[in-house]
């Protein structure tokens, strides 16, 4: 080069670069000889080395120094990039023409893009390998061309229109080429989705000059039939006599925006959509999944989801009550929780070896009351979940009349005796003479303040004579109230009729032929196993099987009530993980009325991104010799002990230790640590009891886990 121009380095020349694409081209600066090429794009010889200059402080202008053959050639070694000459053009009559010198220009380009396409199309075979472009006889007389076999597709596009050329990216819904049930909307909708999906696509088209050519991003976002949405370029051909002329470094660009941001976008959309795909496979099969569940549940009305640890059995359950519950089942497991959490149909409990009937059903519970002691027998998280169930249950059927009026007592009633509360904070309660109602309780009205030992009106004996009264057995007087409805009643009747005439002031009962919509309650157990079941759940063994019959509870509710009723609308779902010694506590009474699944590591290629698939196949070949999902083809790996040889699975490691977690904010969670404090430590744990065999082979496979 020119000794002026000794001064450059590449460096330099990268920070010029960088200085032109923040400020632009000059309009008076484009250049009329010769370009440099740098990623596809052209910058004027003399702009780029001037502007260099400026970086360096060196006085030197456009008028110092030729782009004669010795400086181009020199530029070249020094920064390999490649000088173009932008005076040469390139000559066709008409896009078929055109499309021949494309189609020889991108060379193996063309081979490439056939087999990507074949690959991601899952197609047969890659065919019309030397042509991104081509024209049939038919299309002859067309200004524009396709990719072969884009007319459903995402589409390359090409065409020679009123002086302008245009090429880029295209969705079209103009027409089907052949008969088929789809329309075009039908066959484009997933590759539009796929490109929408992912906004850095646009984005790194429009860093590259592209953009809306034809239509707009609205119409891409709502296709209509009959549509045509272009993102690309396009700029003024000049045209003599017979032929189109095209600038030489135009036509570079082309070539090489075909090769890259353009293939780029078209691999991108293609993958995406392949994904989506794969995606609703997946959600279909494990729709199934979850509906096979359903259909054993509805037939059994009780099932125990059992596995190995780590195969998603929680999971799994809370995506069936979900499914029963909604109809739907949330992709959102945070959000699912939350739902669940709220729904009043849904509950999840989890057993553990101290649990017990009293902790579980029902049981008696101690109560302190201005110092007093007062003990009260109460339904616990089951007996509560069961009430509410026969309750809706009941409300649900066509002759619902008795629930109605229940479900009427208990409201009204609450409202009643809230009211009281309040009242009697600056009033007690007349009910005759001096004797007053000037205490709530537990499950009482206090009166009788002034006596040597005060006397309580029990709500459940108040709701039993409301009943009869709105059922016209019962006419409100000062009548002495029969024995047969409340021996208590019968010899207080003053003040209970006192209390009955302050309720039926308030409140009117209105016979309605209102229904109410049957629900289904979920129950879900986990680790059903680690209680001794029997023991917890007494006599309901036999409500488990014979649904809506009554059984007598060994402990009767202050209401006098001693019967639990499980209703065909609860429904129980236990998880249990086979490779707790505990499982022994599953006795046969429990096992016949439990219908028992399986729930084993999922298909290695159905579970995302996240999934550390070398880790589980490593950890998976010390349990099994070949990873399949079914039980009765899993043959035991040497590793195992004797005693797992016919069921494997009962202790192989689930698919779920092995998925990134996200912390709250969905930050992902270094997976070291799972290795770490969670699968090394029950592989290890294995060893001990037995279940891995101690020898160096298994040590070295678990020390090279990390």
């Amino acid at each position: 080069m020119d000794k002026k121009l000794d001064f450059l380095t590449k460096d330099l020349i990268d920070q010029a670069v960088v200085q032109i694409d923040k400020n632009g081209i000059p309009s008076n600066r484009n250049g009329t000889g010769y370009a440099v090429e740098i990623m596809n794009k052209h910058y004027p010889f003399k702009l780029i080395i001037t502007e260099a200059a400026k970086l360096v402080n060196e006085n030197l202008t456009s008028d110092d120094f030729s782009s004669n053959k010795k400086n181009r050639l020199g530029l070249e070694k020094l920064t390999n990039y490649k000088i173009v000459d932008i005076t040469k053009k390139i000559t066709f009559k008409n896009i078929e023409d055109l499309v021949g010198i494309i189609n020889n220009e991108l060379g193996d380009f063309c081979s490439k893009f056939q087999y990507t396409r074949k690959k991601l199309l899952n197609k047969g075979s890659a065919t019309n390998r030397d042509k991104l472009f081509i024209v049939s006889d038919k299309d002859k007389d067309r200004d524009w061309v396709i990719n072969p076999g884009g007319g459903t597709q995402i589409q390359y596009h090409l065409f020679l229109r009123n002086g302008k050329l245009c090429y880029g990216i295209g969705f079209n819904t103009q027409y089907v080429p052949f008969a088929n049930k789809k329309s075009s909307i039908d066959y484009i909708q997933p590759y539009v989705h796929s490109f929408l999906a992912q906004p850095e696509l646009m984005k790194s088209l429009k860093s590259e000059g592209f953009d809306f050519i034809i239509g707009d991003l609205e119409q891409l976002e709502n296709l209509q039939n009959d549509n045509y949405v272009l993102i690309g370029k396009q700029f003024s051909i000049e045209k003599s006599e017979d032929f189109f002329k095209l600038p030489q470094v135009q036509f570079q660009e082309m070539i090489g925006e075909l090769q890259g941001v353009l293939f780029n976008t078209y691999v991108g959309v293609m993958k995406q959509k392949k994904k989506f795909e794969k995606d609703s496979i997946l959600k279909t099969m494990e729709k199934t999944r979850i509906k096979s569940f359903i259909s054993l549940l509805e037939y059994k009305k009780q099932i125990i989801l059992q596995g190995p640890p780590g195969t998603g059995k929680t999971y799994t359950a809370k995506d069936i009550a979900q499914q029963i519950i909604t109809g739907k089942v949330s992709e959102n497991k945070r959000e699912q929780a939350k739902n669940l959490d709220k729904s009043e149909q849904f509950e999840l409990i989890q057993f553990h070896p101290s649990y017990t009937y009293e902790d579980f059903v029902r049981g008696i519970v101690a109560e302190s009351n201005d110092g007093k002691v007062a003990y009260r027998t109460i339904n616990k998280s089951f007996g509560e979940f069961a009430e509410a169930a026969l309750e809706n249950y009941n409300l649900s059927r066509k002759d619902n009349t008795e629930a109605n009026i229940k479900k009427w007592i208990d409201d009204k009633f609450e409202e009643f005796k809230n009211e009281i509360e309040v009242e009697i904070e600056e009033n007690e309660i007349k009910l005759s003479g001096n004797v007053t109602i000037f205490e709530v309780s537990g499950n009482s009205f206090k009166y009788g303040k002034n006596w040597k030992i005060s006397s309580n009106l029990n709500f459940q004996e108040i709701k039993k004579l409301i009943k009869v009264v709105v059922e016209n057995k019962l006419v409100l007087s000062n009548q002495q109230i029969p024995k047969d409805l409340s021996v208590h009643a019968h010899y207080r009747y003053t003040y209970y009729n006192a209390l009955l005439a302050l309720f039926f002031d308030k409140y009117k009962y209105k016979e309605e032929a209102t229904q109410t919509e049957e629900k289904k309650f979920v129950l879900v157990i986990d680790e059903i196993n680690r209680a001794n079941l029997p023991s917890v759940l007494g006599e309901l063994i036999y409500s488990l099987e014979y649904r809506g019959q009554s059984v007598n509870s060994m402990y009767k509710l202050d209401n006098g009530e001693t019967k639990i009723t499980i209703p065909e609308n609860l429904y129980i779902i236990g998880t249990m993980n086979t490779a707790d010694r505990s499982v022994g506590h599953i006795d046969y009474a429990i096992r016949r009325r439990f219908a028992f699944k399986e729930v084993l590591p999922k298909e290695l290629s159905n579970l995302g991104d996240k999934f550390k698939k070398e880790k589980f196949e490593t950890v998976s070949k010390l349990f099994v010799k070949e990873i399949k999902t079914k039980s009765i083809e899993l043959e035991a790996s040497e590793h195992l002990s004797p005693e797992f040889a016919d069921r494997p699975q009962d202790v192989w490691l689930g698919h779920s230790y092995f998925i990134e977690q996200e912390d709250e904010n969905e930050n992902p969670i270094d997976f070291k640590l799972r290795i770490d404090y969670e699968i090394i430590p029950i592989l290890e744990e294995y060893i001990k009891d037995g279940i891995l065999r101690n020898t160096e082979e298994v040590k070295n496979i678990i020390k090279g886990l990390n």
